[in-house]
């Protein structure tokens, strides 16, 4: 038996906004809101996008936020508050896979159209409610859930 192949779109669909070089934000160990001290990070940002953190220096840091409030250009506030260090994260490279911090669309706030194409695989970090509902996104469309363990 064989399975249908699936891609894997590229990151630059999915980016909000480019990032810029040495735009900062801060992350504050027990709060929700990220503030940029240097830059615009958030231009653009819609509530469901998802800031990725991945540059972070401190491990408890390295992680997506889902952004639930959009308040400028230069705050927002996340899902969760930072469990890790007081930080600074600065842009050093605008490769989006390789930046310290980036804002990411999610499938929620995905513009339609040429950015979304339901024949790419994408991770489902929502979760449907319903006995079938694994593996689906709240609007009942088919993603893929990364199980741990």
């Amino acid at each position: 038996m064989s399975r249908p192949a699936v891609g894997l779109d590229a990151i630059a669909n999915w980016t909000r906004r480019t990032p810029v070089l040495n735009d900062k934000i801060g992350l504050v160990n027990g709060s929700a809101v990220v503030t940029a001290s240097v830059g615009t990070p958030f231009t653009g940002a819609q509530v469901g996008d998802i800031l990725w953190t991945a540059g972070a220096a401190n491990v408890l840091n390295r992680r997506h936020h889902r952004i639930t409030v959009v308040t400028s250009n230069v705050q927002v506030t996340v899902e969760f508050a930072c469990q890790g260090a007081n930080e600074s994260l600065s842009v050093s490279t605008v490769n989006p896979r390789l930046a310290e911090f980036v804002v990411m669309k999610s499938h929620g706030s995905a513009d339609t159209g040429a950015t979304f194409r339901a024949e790419y695989g994408r991770l489902c970090s929502e979760q449907a409610s319903g006995a079938f509902a694994v593996g689906k996104f709240t609007n009942g469309d088919t993603g893929y859930r990364l199980m741990e363990g």
